[in-house]
């Protein structure tokens, strides 16, 4: 057998790239085989079978399955059919491209709620200037005077994955305190997580802000900010916003997580 126009597997797996145990599988698979398999059994590729092997890594490398390269490898035989058969890859590798750049600012978003609770005072009321915050909120109040915060964050993270985000964003939760007459109540609660993009925003601006541990006592810290607001001659204005600053990444005993206590201010009669 004259083998001078053709290479043996091994010659042809190091002058393509692809390894031979890669090349012995795409025979098995049928999409990809040898031009020669002699009485031994031997595989032998012609040369031009260089350019098949170029494009079987460049379909690859782009982000095909086999099996998507099993259906292409010859089926596209025009300029035609490759120009829209990369424009559908294109547009696959824009969605991918999108969500690790969701992904990289969610983990931006952790790092700075984490660093964030490094520094915290918990005897301390501050006033924060705040920018607009996307927030998805869970539309059901929760009806429930102390109501269990696990099954509320899983809930919250199960509904913000069903309705289209790619990942469970840093969760909060929300106060109507004008549907509570101005009073720290559960029964008036929405769940949020502070998503990359959103129709409903919280405000930006001036925020009288708190921390707070655990369990402790909410109501005493909402207690201790209307006291200060009054001694400054700040009005409070809005919902009490809530955010989870040290969470379960880095504790799964709710007595440990940090939590920030915000509310926006209206105006500052004397500070």
């Amino acid at each position: 057998m004259d083998t001078s126009n053709y290479l043996a597997i091994g010659d042809f797996a190091k002058r393509s790239g692809i390894k031979r145990k890669a090349l012995i599988y795409y025979d098995q698979m049928g999409f990809f085989k040898p031009e020669i398999v002699d009485e031994k059994g031997y595989r032998y590729y012609h040369y031009h079978q260089l350019y098949a092997a170029n494009k079987l890594l460049f379909l690859k490398d782009i982000g095909m399955s086999l099996k998507e390269i099993e259906k292409n490898m010859y089926g596209v035989s025009d300029s035609k059919e490759m120009i829209q058969l990369l424009q559908q890859q294109k547009e696959l590798v824009i969605k991918k491209q999108q969500y690790y750049q969701q992904m990289q600012e969610l983990i931006e978003m952790q790092q700075q709620l984490l660093l964030e609770s490094q520094n915290v005072n918990f005897s301390e009321i501050l006033i924060m200037q705040q920018t607009a915050t996307p927030l998805f909120s869970c539309k059901e109040v929760i009806n429930a005077e102390y109501p269990r915060m696990s099954l509320a964050i899983s809930a919250l993270y199960q509904k913000t994955l069903a309705y289209g985000y790619e990942f469970p964003y840093p969760p909060g939760m929300m106060v109507n305190l004008p549907a509570a007459n101005g009073e720290f109540c559960f029964k008036n609660t929405t769940y949020y997580t502070k998503v990359p993009t959103s129709d409903v925003y919280r405000p930006a601006g001036k925020y009288l802000a708190c921390y707070v541990q655990g369990d402790m006592d909410y109501q005493g810290a909402f207690i201790e900010m209307q006291a200060y607001a009054e001694e400054k001659g700040i009005e409070l204005v809005g919902n009490l916003y809530i955010d989870f600053i040290l969470n379960e990444l880095v504790s799964q005993n709710f007595d440990k997580f940090i939590l920030k206590l915000q509310i926006a201010i209206k105006e500052l009669i004397f500070y």
